[in-house]
This record gives C-alpha cells, structure tokens and sequence, in this order.
C-alpha cells in the first residue's frame, strides 16, 4: 500500500512561451500529462492550466518538460564536502530529500530534478548527490521514472564526454538548513495561473544548463546526446517547416563558402520535443534518443521551378523531379489548367 502524502509545499509554475504547444496547433507532446499521475495538469485548445486540488507538488512534471517550461521556484541546497581533507579536494554536494522522509523541510521534491536539473548542479561544481528517501516502490508521489533513472541517463552523456560522473549517495539523517533562499520571491503571484495558448514569438532566455553542458568543445567527436533530429533526404521535399518550426535552432540552414545550401542539426540544441516531427508531412524526420551522433549534413540543390518560376531547394539525393517547386509537384496545376483552356 502506498503512504500518501497530501501536503503541497510548491507548486510549479508554467511559462506558457516556452510550451510547445504555444508555437504550433499540430503540436503532440503530451510529457507532462503523461508525467502526472494526479491528473493535475489541464490541457485544451485554449488553455494550459494547473488544478490546485489535484497538484501535490510531487514534482513529476518538471524532467519530464525538456522545453524547461514546467519549474519550481524552490532551490536544492549545496554545500561544500565537509570531510574532504583539503580545500582541494573538497567536493560540493546537493542535498535531494523525499517529502516523505522530511515533509517540513521546504525543499525540492527528489521526483523534481530530472537530467536538465542535474546539469544545473553539475555546472555549480556539484558531484555527489545525497539523497534522503523513504521506500519508492510505496510512495505515492514516486512516477515511472526515479532519480536513479535520470542520474544514469546524465552520467551516460557525461562518460561520453570523458568528464566526471555524479555520484548518488542514501543517507537517512543529515544536518542541513531547513529553509533555502527561494529562487524567486514572487512566485506566487504567476503560480497556479492558467496560461493561455499563444502564437505570440516566444521570449528569449539564456541556454539552458543541459544545452550549456552538451556543448562540444574541441576533439569532441561521436558524443551522446539526449536527443537529435535526422533529416531522410529521400524523402524530403525542401520545405523547410523543421527550420522554422523548431524553437531550439536545432534544425538549421547554412551556406558554404561556395554558398551551397545544406540542412544542419544541432545536437545540443534539441530537446527531442518533436515539433518538427509533427511538423513534416513527408516522414523525413526521424528523432533518435540517447544516442551518438552521427548525422551529416544534407546537402541541397537549388533550382527554378519551370512551371511557376519559383527558385527552391530540395535534398541532392532526393527529389525524383528536380524541376517542379514541392507545390507543383503535388498539385499538377499546370495540367489542370491545360484543360481548361482546351
């Protein structure tokens, strides 16, 4: 039987920007519903809200919103390894505590940090996380995925990298401040506001901690990522709806020296929200996850369409007639209208 726990200590917050359901209709991630086995986040044509009655503040929905537009306003407190035997070789550390085990610490729920909040800690110099919980399998507040599950898929991304590992320590008693400094004193003057969908351009915020500690830097080759995009130029039409659709700049056009076209992905760039694989109305686009990255660019030809004039690209190996812009090739207007002047 589950222990059941019906205190809320933080609520999160959404930005509706962020969402990705705020940048397209045809738009399919359902994450954070999924995420949620309260039944506490709402979603409609309208709307993406939160029910105050249902929300427990567990902390589900956060990892699994790799847009980072699902947050909590609460801090994980870090601290400096107190038994290290120099300055050198002290580690810092990060408390994540199971509000079971602690229902009166104001602190983060351990389901809240999932791989875009451990790089957070990882960039603050954090490489060992205590972790003080109770028994998962009867909490009701633990979901499909554990913290274990999100440290492996870090540690995965970081031994790719040949960088550091986080290390998880259990501990069942820890001297620790009760109250950390809140994030944003305000909070509650966004939260538990429903936010309504919005075709508006989205803010610019700085790159996220995930995306900062993906970045290759030199020699890095055949790294893992959490996500990327693969364009099958087989099959696409040189639309360009991946480029334009995706908030990220993961899917990018660049121009050479000798000013030839190509569609790039940008790996670290990818949250794997899968817009542009909605988006496609041709399967060109294939997501991978946690994997290594290997995708080369597509190279594209440019042409002038002989039927409307219209100068488009489409991928070199791809299009089966090169001549005809993707629109007149689908419709076939220009045999259409032969028949009506006959």
């Amino acid at each position: 039987m589950k222990t059941q726990t019906t205190q809320a200590l933080a609520l999160p917050e959404i930005n509706g920007s962020a969402c990705v359901h705020s940048l397209s209709v045809v738009a399919s991630c359902s994450a954070c519903i999924d995420a949620c086995h309260f039944n506490a986040l709402i979603m409609d044509d309208e709307l993406f809200g939160i029910d105050e009655q249902a929300c427990t503040g567990c902390g589900q929905c956060q990892p699994a919103c790799m847009q980072n537009a699902i947050s909590f306003t609460l801090s994980v407190p870090i601290r400096t390894d107190p038994d290290g035997k120099s300055s050198q070789e002290k580690t810092k550390q990060a408390l994540l505590v199971c509000r079971n085990k602690n229902p009166d610490a104001e602190l983060s729920c351990v389901h809240s940090q999932g791989i875009e909040q451990l790089a957070s800690l990882y960039l603050k110099g954090v490489r060992q996380l205590l972790v003080m919980t109770e028994d998962c399998e009867t909490c009701d507040l633990a979901g499909s995925a554990t913290i274990d599950d999100h440290l492996d898929r870090f540690n995965q991304l970081a031994q790719s990298r040949q960088t550091d590992l986080l290390k998880i320590y259990r501990v069942k008693n820890i001297d620790w401040p009760k109250k950390p400094v809140l994030e944003n004193a305000s909070r509650r003057a966004f939260l538990r506001r429903a936010i309504p969908h919005s075709p508006e351009e989205p803010e610019t915020n700085p790159p996220a901690a995930l995306q900062q500690f993906l970045t290759p830097v030199d020699g890095d080759t055949q790294v893992m990522y959490p996500a990327f995009a693969s364009i099958d130029a087989t099959l696409c039409n040189g639309c360009d709806s991946c480029v334009n659709i995706c908030p990220e700049d993961a899917i990018i056009i660049t121009s050479d020296d000798d000013r030839s076209l190509s569609y790039r992905t940008i790996p670290q760039n990818c949250t794997g929200c899968n817009l542009c694989l909605d988006i496609c109305d041709t399967g060109a686009i294939n997501i991978s996850h946690m994997s290594l990255y290997h995708i080369d660019p597509v190279s594209l030809m440019v042409n002038d369409c002989t039927i409307c004039g219209t100068r488009f690209h489409v991928p070199q190996s791809g299009s089966a007639n090169s001549q005809l812009c993707r629109i007149c090739s689908k419709t076939d207007h220009h045999k259409k209208l032969f028949q009506v002047l006959e």
